[in-house]
């Protein structure tokens, strides 16, 4: 079977969350395709309709609500030169959970898309992931004369917050 999901901010379904939630899948799983992607506190709403063999689209199904708990993205993401190196800076968002940790991502593309494990990347084909490192701190050293985790000395970071179960937010603007 085939499953029509939509997901929407608008009870109506006028306009959909983002476009990767108006979508078709084959099976009746799918995972939201990226983290980070809700507002805490905003209701979203969601319907599927299934299509047979033939081809033919059913009703849709009733319409749920759920809301997104989780923290947002950190604030204020910014570097200062120190005699060690480069750090990185950033505040914790007042809105959503309580961030537990943060997770610091780093490249030398500039509007990198985070991510912890290789990916595909659109014309360039498969990439590394770009996690630099989990920290509880509210800054990190990134730049430096002896890097002492992956993707450090990089051109570029953005920052994501984690909170206690283990949710994350969406990544920081890019700091460079």
């Amino acid at each position: 079977r085939t499953y029509h999901i939509q997901v929407s901010a608008r009870r109506d379904f006028r306009v959909p969350w983002r476009p990767s939630y108006d979508v078709v899948v084959r099976g009746p799983q799918w995972q939201v395709p990226r983290r980070g992607m809700f507002s805490p506190d905003t209701p979203y709403h969601w319907r599927v309709r299934s299509r047979s063999v033939p081809g033919v689209w059913s009703a849709w199904s009733p319409i749920w609500t759920f809301q997104w708990r989780g923290p947002c993205v950190p604030l204020q993401v910014c570097n200062e030169f120190t005699e060690r190196g480069i750090l990185l800076h950033w505040a914790p968002n007042p809105r959503g959970t309580r961030p537990v940790a943060y997770d610091v991502y780093g490249s030398d593309e500039k509007g990198f898309p985070v991510h912890r494990e290789p990916y595909d990347a659109y014309v360039r084909g498969r990439t590394p992931g770009n996690l630099v490192m989990r920290t509880s701190a509210t800054s990190l050293l990134v730049v430096c004369p002896k890097p002492t985790a992956p993707n450090q000395n990089r051109c570029y970071y953005r920052v994501v917050a984690v909170d206690a179960e283990g949710t994350e937010s969406v990544s920081s603007a890019l700091a460079e």
